[in-house]
C-alpha cells in the first residue's frame, strides 16, 4: 500500500516507515470495484489501497484487479497539476531550489510532503495545509529574534549610559613613587660624636666601658669620638674616688674625677686622624692610673708631674683608666684642639 504523505509503499494497517503516517487497514474489494480514479495520461489510483499503478493490469500491493475507466474533467485537471508539480521538483533537483523558493508539497505544521491530490496534512495532529517550507520559517523566526534581541541591547546600553552622552574616559591610576628606603641606622660612633653634651656621650658609651689591658679599648675608642669636649666639661667636683673605682668598677664607670701624679710614661697615637696621647701616672699615694688624653699635652714629658681630670673608663690591669685632659692653660681656652 502507497503512504498518502510520502508515498512510500507499506503494509496496510500499520505506521509508514518514512513518515510514521498511520496507514488504512486492508478492506475486501466491493463487487463493482472496476473503476479507479485517473492520476496521469497512463496511471490510476486503486481505489483499494490507493497506489497508482498502470491501468488494466493488476495491483501489486494489494493484487485488486484494475479495469480502465472513462477520466473525467476534474481527474483531467489532478493530472496535469501532478505532472507540473513533478516537473518542477525535478529542475530544482538537477540545479538546486532558487532563493525565495516555496516548497508547496510542504506541509506549514511538521514539514512532511503532502500528497499533490491533498490539500491538508494527514501526518501530524495540526492539520497543516500546504506553505513554505518549514526550513524556511525557521530561518525567518530567527532572523526575527535576532533581530529584537539586538535592539533590546542596544536600547538596554542607551539606558545604561545615559542615553545619547558618551562613556567617561577611563583614568589611569596614578603611578605612587617608590618610597624612599629608610636611612641606615646611626652607629655607635655617630651617635657619641653628635651628641649635644659630654655627660649624654657618656650615657651612650657606656655600655661600651669595660675593664681593659688596651690602652686603647673598644669603650675608650668609642668615648674618644666625642670631638668637643672642654676643659669645663671634665672640671667638676669628685662624683668618685680612686679607691671606689677599684672597688666596684662596674658601679663607676662614667663618673668624673681628677687625679694628680708623675707621669711615668706619655705616647702619642692617631685615632681617626686625631692625635690622643696614651700612658701611666702614679699618684703621691702610690695608686697607679691609666689614661687616655685628647686636647694638647704641652711640654708634658716622662717624670713630670700633672693633674688628669676626666671620665672612669673602668680597670686597665692594676690601675684606673681615665679618659680626659690634662690641667693646662692651653686646654682652658675654648678652642682645645691644638
Amino acid at each position: 500500500m502507497q503512504c498518502e504523505c510520502c508515498h512510500e509503499i507499506g503494509q496496510p494497517g500499520t505506521r509508514c516507515r518514512k513518515c510514521s503516517y498511520q496507514l488504512p487497514p486492508k478492506t475486501p474489494p466491493p463487487d463493482n470495484a472496476s473503476a479507479t480514479t485517473l492520476d496521469s495520461t497512463d496511471r490510476v489510483k486503486c481505489d483499494y489501497c490507493h497506489a497508482f499503478v498502470q491501468i488494466g493490469v493488476t495491483c501489486p500491493s494489494c493484487s485488486h484487479p484494475l479495469l480502465p475507466s472513462t477520466p473525467t474533467d476534474g481527474d483531467r485537471k489532478r493530472a496535469a497539476w501532478a505532472r507540473a508539480a513533478a516537473e518542477r521538483d525535478a529542475a530544482w533537483e538537477g540545479r538546486g531550489r532558487p532563493a525565495g523558493a516555496k516548497a508547496d508539497n510542504k506541509c506549514t505544521s511538521c514539514g512532511r510532503a503532502i500528497s499533490p491530490d491533498k490539500t491538508h496534512c494527514n501526518a501530524c495532529s495540526g492539520g497543516g495545509r500546504r506553505g513554505p517550507a518549514a526550513s524556511s520559517r525557521r530561518t525567518g523566526i530567527i532572523a526575527f529574534a535576532a533581530l529584537m534581541l539586538g535592539s533590546t541591547v542596544v536600547a538596554v546600553i542607551a539606558l545604561t549610559r545615559g542615553g545619547d552622552a558618551p562613556a567617561p574616559a577611563a583614568v589611569p591610576a596614578p603611578i605612587s613613587p617608590r618610597p624612599a628606603p629608610p636611612p641606615p641606622p646611626e652607629s655607635p660612633a655617630t651617635r657619641v660624636a653628635n651628641a649635644p653634651t659630654f655627660e649624654q656621650a657618656i650615657a651612650l658609651a657606656r655600655p661600651a666601658l669595660t675593664d681593659s689591658t688596651d690602652e686603647l679599648g673598644p669603650g675608650a675608642q668609642l668615648l674618644a669620638s666625642y670631638k668637643k669636649l672642654r676643659w669645663a666639661d671634665v672640671d667638676v667636683a669628685a662624683e668618685t674616688t680612686l679607691g671606689r673605682v677599684e672597688k666596684d668598677p662596674a658601679l663607676e664607670r662614667g663618673k668624673r674625677l681628677c687625679a694628680t701624679g708623675e707621669i711615668q710614661r706619655i705616647a702619642r697615637r692617631d685615632l681617626d686622624g686625631r692625635k690622643v696621647y696614651v700612658g701611666q701616672l702614679r699618684t703621691a699615694d702610690g695608686d697607679e692610673v691609666a689614661f687616655v688624653a685628647v686636647g694638647t699635652t704641652g711640654d708634658l714629658v716622662k717624670r713630670n708631674t700633672a693633674t688628669l681630670c676626666g671620665a672612669v673608663l673602668g680597670m686597665s690591669g692594676p690601675a684606673v683608666s681615665i679618659l680626659g685632659m690634662f690641667k693646662l692653660d692651653e686646654n682652658q681656652l675654648p678652642l682645645v684642639e691644638q
